[in-house]
């Protein structure tokens, strides 16, 4: 793609953008592969992450329990065991889990209180632009097809306003609850370093378009950028993050069910 079409495709918002490039190093995608994957981590306050699988043995090892409402994560692929009356905890790489029940907004759509799940206009998206809150049953979900090729931009705002920042250096990651048809990526974007492509991002793997609960740790080293170097620091972009924005460079059909970052309450408006 050349400097023109890059800056004609990722022009279209002042806000959220994104650089189109193609990724310069895939194998910086951070989840496991069949042999073993890495371990599984678990939130703050719960029981320990589960050990690395190895090549013989593609599940890692089950979490301890965790004194506190949510158990250790197993590893790739692993088991976990439930927490002193608590729920089971989430696998390090394709686990599932329930998580305890929390608060809707009301008198606004919400998923897990996260108001703002947008769809920015950058790629071809159904719907095109807007809120891609819709109703199912009792419960709101955020829908999203990604159409054809180039990347498509889905920001949420993390504390449901833009331009307000949170510190999450203290947060040990997300769990999200999900499904896709193809991988996706998500990049912590901050207040002071909000657009360009050039951002910390963990892979989102596919689902085989299933219902899946994952946990994403904000371990600097699962963070790498799809594109060049980011401005700010990992650990300075904790400090102010003000946005997970999902990208995909390829279609997609892609429901959110829940996000839960640990430790934060998003606030309704």
């Amino acid at each position: 793609m050349n400097k023109l079409s890059v800056l004609s495709l990722f022009g279209l918002l002042a806000l959220p953008a994104c650089q189109a490039e193609t990724p310069a190093n895939p194998s910086d995608r951070v989840q496991g592969g069949a042999g073993g994957g890495d371990a599984g981590a678990a939130p703050s306050g719960s029981g320990g992450g589960g050990a690395s699988g190895t090549s013989s043995t593609p599940g890692g090892a089950a979490g301890q329990s965790g004194s506190t409402n949510v158990a250790g994560g197993g590893g790739s692929g692993g088991a976990a065991q439930a927490g002193q009356g608590g729920v089971a905890g989430v696998g390090g790489t394709g686990g599932v889990m329930d998580l305890p029940p929390i608060e809707e907004c009301t008198g606004t759509p919400s998923v897990d209180r996260f108001t703002q799940w947008v769809a920015s206009g950058e790629g071809t998206t159904v719907p095109a632009t807007g809120s891609i809150l819709v109703k199912e049953g009792e419960e709101y979900v955020g829908k999203v097809q990604l159409v054809g090729g180039g990347w498509h931009v889905i920001p949420v705002y993390i504390k449901n306003k833009f331009g307000e920042a949170l510190d999450l250096s203290t947060s040990s990651g997300i769990t999200l609850t999900y499904s896709a048809t193809a991988e996706l990526h998500v990049q912590l974007r901050s207040k002071s370093h909000w657009s360009g492509g050039n951002q910390y991002a963990t892979t989102i793997p596919s689902t085989g378009g299933k219902k899946e609960t994952r946990f994403f740790s904000f371990a600097e080293a699962g963070w790498k950028s799809l594109f060049g170097a980011p401005e700010l620091s990992y650990p300075d972009t904790l400090k102010e993050g003000m946005g997970l924005v999902f990208v995909g460079d390829g279609a997609n059909e892609v429901v959110f069910y829940g996000m839960r970052i640990d430790g934060y309450t998003p606030p309704c408006p």
